[in-house]
């Protein structure tokens, strides 16, 4: 399992947007924000948007915020929602025979277990206090 760079960036929109308290960011500001294409901004936030961390209002002053508070999304949603994968072994199955891959199945739910323990709430304030 590795954390691509839509993570990341996905990660920082969320924290972006919870800092904002429920006033409506553009994609343009949040791009300047962050520091990335207003192209891979909106693709973020689309992603975003689809699994319902996000949501979007049109005119003048609108913009996206939260759709969740922040100590209601965990960066497993936040993953989940941005990854392609989250196995960390391509080759996991539960046949007996292949006691490596119980191990690694335990593993991954461990990992899975964490991500989820872990709040954009909590994570904000880990970055409040860099």
């Amino acid at each position: 399992m590795k954390i691509t760079n839509t993570t990341d960036y996905a990660i920082r929109v969320l924290i972006e947007l919870a800092d904002a308290e429920n006033s409506p960011l553009s994609a343009m500001e949040l791009s300047k924000q962050i520091g990335i294409s207003d192209k891979m901004m909106r693709r973020v936030l689309y992603v975003l948007c689809k699994n319902d961390l996000v949501f979007s209002t049109r005119g003048i002053k609108g913009g996206y915020c939260l759709a969740r508070k922040p100590q209601d999304i965990s960066i497993y949603d936040i993953m989940k929602a941005t990854e392609n994968s989250m196995v960390i072994c391509p080759s996991i199955d539960n046949t007996p025979e292949r006691w490596i891959n119980r191990y690694y199945a335990k593993v991954q739910a461990d990992i899975h277990q964490m991500l989820k323990s872990v709040t954009l709430f909590q994570v904000k304030q880990t970055a409040g206090d860099a």
